[in-house]
């Protein structure tokens, strides 16, 4: 069969046209790609829904992506809640089964701030400030064992975290973060401002102590 194949596409080169085999080949030039040398000034159009990256990435691009298609985490509230127990509302709410959050350390290095950029173009994925001032990561992505009544499918087998989490850390009270990072550019503002505040602090210890002597 191999040879039959080779040999129909032999017969068929011998038999083509050499003017249409020019003109052929002419197209293809004219259609042709250049080469790749350096950054293309005029560098096509992403395509919907396609990031456009060039030398560094376009962080006002990568927000309005990243906002679109992003799970809600806010949390369902009910008529006559003010009259509602922690526990009557907990046993209707599944608003902690809705994403997980992971301990950080704070990005005292340019590598770990690169990487927590890197987490944050990421869909479903934020980082925020504790009232205690610890960072942590928030990963928006629901329970599988959540029914879709809102109930646990496996409440006699559910894991010891979920056991122990108590009612007072819920984030329904509004009290879970001083500082939300959902895009680079956010938490790039806040570590600039910081660092502002923290230079000016140092600039008046340096200041006192000199003053001092």
């Amino acid at each position: 069969m191999a040879k039959k194949s080779t040999d129909t596409a032999t017969k068929k080169g011998a038999n083509s046209s050499p003017k249409k085999s020019a003109k052929t080949t002419a197209k293809r030039k004219a259609t042709a790609k250049p080469a790749a040398s350096g950054s293309d000034p005029n560098p096509a159009p992403p395509r919907k829904g396609e990031l456009n990256f060039t030398a560094r990435f376009d962080t006002n691009q990568v927000d309005q992506l990243k906002t679109s298609g992003e799970i809600d985490l806010t949390f369902p509230r009910f008529p006559h809640e003010k009259q509602m127990d922690q526990t009557e509302i907990c046993l209707k709410c599944h608003g902690c089964c809705m994403y997980i959050t992971v301990p950080l350390d704070y990005p005292r290095s340019n590598e770990q701030k690169d990487l927590y950029t890197w987490y944050l173009l990421h869909r479903n994925v934020e980082i925020y400030i504790d009232h205690d001032k610890t960072w942590a990561i928030i990963f928006k992505t629901p329970c599988d064992k959540l029914l879709a009544n809102g109930m646990c499918g496996i409440y006699e087998t559910r894991p010891q975290l979920c056991r122990d989490y108590s009612p007072d850390s819920c984030s329904r009270v509004g009290k879970d973060h001083m500082h939300l990072f959902q895009t680079p550019a956010e938490m790039h503002a806040y570590l600039d401002r910081n660092k502002k505040k923290t230079s000016k602090k140092a600039a008046k210890k340096t200041s006192k102590k000199a003053t001092r002597k």
